[in-house]
């Protein structure tokens, strides 16, 4: 972290976005003038393959104020955004997509609500064009989450938002590799808002996340903050082994009785305890996955290259 303090950090981390940082940078500078206060922009470069580095570099050299962080390789949008965070120097923090779809005009709306006394500011999106499937699974994914955790996490943009330096520097300390932020967040408290924004249509590309990568980063996130699975299925172990003997015990009245074959209701009730050991199963290695990966502490991201003027 730089030892001149500023008044705001923006942490906007990209990956393939050369149609859009431009344009962000200039909205972005257009706003943040209007403030009267210092500020500081840092760009991450998670891994891009087209030439965003090589923009973000020409504008970290133009401007005193922007940093350009060139990451080794691609480790993901919230371990960028942890990097920005780790070397950024202002009071306020404000992360941020490089889409233009995180409109740079709410930072000083977003600001306001700080200053009413919020240590975190979360966006809620409204979008322009509806994805009622994206939109029913999201709702569906907090829902599972909500009970499977214990907690009260709220449908919330989760890369735009507003921290404290306070807050920042309790939510550094958790040094998980397998991140799940908004749940971090909602776990370490403090005083927490929301605002609604309406979602703009992408400038320049297309959304990094599928509809397949969502689902596995739910999957991830559930793991990562709720046992509750894991305590289910010790409570359904004991449901299955009642079952099987009342299954064994079935079957060796029959045979007795001279009737060696299997029922339907047999079959059915074999198949369903034969995948449910093979759900279980599954459920357990994801655990074992995480803590495997705890348990290397590799760090969450490398620092290839810092440039600034």
């Amino acid at each position: 972290m730089s030892d001149e303090r500023k008044y705001l950090s923006i942490i906007i981390p990209f990956h393939n976005e050369e149609g859009n940082l431009m344009m962000l940078n200039d909205e972005l500078i257009k706003t943040l003038n209007c403030i009267d206060k210092s500020f500081e922009i840092i760009l991450i470069d998670d891994g891009s393959k087209d030439n965003s580095l090589y923009i973000a570099k020409k504008i970290a050299k133009k401007h005193k104020e922007i940093t350009c962080i060139e990451l080794s390789r691609n480790f993901g949008q919230e371990n960028a955004i942890l990097a920005g965070m780790e070397h950024s120097c202002g009071d306020l923090i404000i992360s941020m997509d490089a889409d233009l779809q995180h409109p740079p005009n709410l930072v000083l709306e977003m600001i306001a609500k700080y200053e009413e006394g919020y240590d975190v500011v979360n966006t809620t999106r409204r979008d322009k064009q509806n994805n009622l499937l994206k939109i029913a699974s999201i709702k569906l994914f907090y829902k599972i989450l909500n009970i499977l955790s214990g907690t009260d996490i709220k449908i919330s943009s989760l890369n735009f938002k507003l921290i404290s330096r306070n807050f920042l520097n309790e939510f550094i300390q958790l040094k998980e590799v397998n991140r799940f932020d908004r749940g971090l967040i909602e776990w370490l408290g403090f005083k927490q808002c929301y605002i609604e924004y309406q979602a703009e249509m992408r400038y320049s590309g297309r959304s990094k996340y599928t509809f397949i990568k969502l689902v596995i980063r739910g999957l991830n996130s559930i793991s990562n903050f709720s046992t509750k699975p894991l305590h289910f299925i010790f409570h359904t172990s004991i449901i299955v082994f009642m079952l099987s003997l009342i299954s064994i015990s079935i079957v060796f009245f029959r045979h007795m009785l001279g009737k060696d074959e299997y029922s339907s209701l047999s079959l059915i009730l074999a198949i369903f305890l034969f995948g449910l050991q093979y759900l279980s199963i599954g459920i357990v290695c994801e655990y074992l996955a995480n803590i495997y990966n705890e348990t290397k502490k590799r760090p969450n991201y490398i620092i290839k290259n810092i440039i600034k003027n």
